[in-house]
């Protein structure tokens, strides 16, 4: 099966745009979450056996070696996230961002803003940041909501939270 990527997403860092690419032949699991909300011991034990670790919880698996009722029944809120590319590096999109703001009208704007969109606020935003997952527990509509807080209110600050695969160390043994 041919490398497929699917639709480019974005977020910006330090005022500037970071492009992504999805990596639709990739498939990140919330192992814990799985565990926790699964009843399918079969794809469980796949998941575990076949899954390649890559941290906080998480294990790759390629789409194609999942059947589609494995992937159907991976697809609750929360159990799956979005895989993405960036500079050659995989990263995991997670249902989380953070927004800090300078001004208490702003801060009102940004809150109003996302509660019309009925996503929760987990913190106190009186200090002027606040932590935001979108209710469908998905990273590619916290990273959506993100990309849209900056673009209407210019926050200091707006960021999307993401898991970075990136290769260990090289050992080089000299040789003698």
């Amino acid at each position: 099966m041919a490398k497929r990527k699917t639709k480019s997403s974005f977020y910006h860092a330090d005022g500037k745009r970071i492009d992504l690419t999805r990596d639709a032949e990739v498939v990140a699991v919330d192992v814990v979450r799985f565990h926790d909300h699964s009843g399918d011991a079969q794809t469980m034990k796949f998941v575990e056996l076949n899954g390649q670790p890559v941290g906080n919880g998480f294990v790759l698996l390629k789409r194609d070696q999942l059947t589609d009722a494995m992937y159907e029944h991976l697809q609750q809120p929360g159990i799956t996230q979005p895989v993405f590319e960036r500079d050659g590096i995989k990263v995991i999109a997670l249902p989380e961002l953070r927004v800090e703001v300078d001004s208490v009208a702003k801060l009102s704007k940004v809150v109003q803003f996302v509660i019309n969109r009925t996503h929760p606020i987990r913190d106190d935003p009186s200090n002027g940041r606040l932590s935001i997952s979108p209710l469908s527990d998905d990273g590619q509509d916290a990273l959506d909501l993100a990309n849209d807080i900056f673009k209407q209110f210019a926050p200091i600050s707006v960021s999307p939270r993401f898991v970075q695969i990136v290769p260990g160390p090289t050992i080089r043994i000299p040789k003698k």
